[in-house]
């Protein structure tokens, strides 16, 4: 299956895929004012979702980043994955529903 291998400064983190339609991988940075002015926060995130009947998102751990941090997603074809730190199951919004 194809995948994604994630290395922090070096530091192979996770593998992360598996049967998911959808497999994201984010890097954000969040500007706050606090609590000091110009304060951010710098976050690496990686979600899995599969929309059945119960949409399942599943998530890899959060890594928390600073300015210099290397992140590195290499794309790999392996037959193991390693599993999700936590795996939510929702309701699948109803496309009759007025939004």
């Amino acid at each position: 299956m194809i995948a994604f291998e994630i290395y922090i400064n070096g530091q192979k983190r996770f593998t992360a895929g598996g049967d998911y339609p959808t497999l994201t991988t984010a890097l954000t940075l969040i500007h706050t004012q606090l609590p000091k002015p110009n304060d951010a926060t710098i976050l690496f995130s990686t979600t899995g979702i599969k929309p059945d009947e119960m949409v399942s998102v599943a998530q890899w751990p959060t890594e928390d980043l600073t300015v210099g941090d290397r992140v590195e997603v290499r794309i790999v074809e392996v037959s193991e994955v390693d599993a999700p730190e936590s795996i939510d199951k929702h309701e699948r919004a109803n496309d009759d529903d007025d939004a």
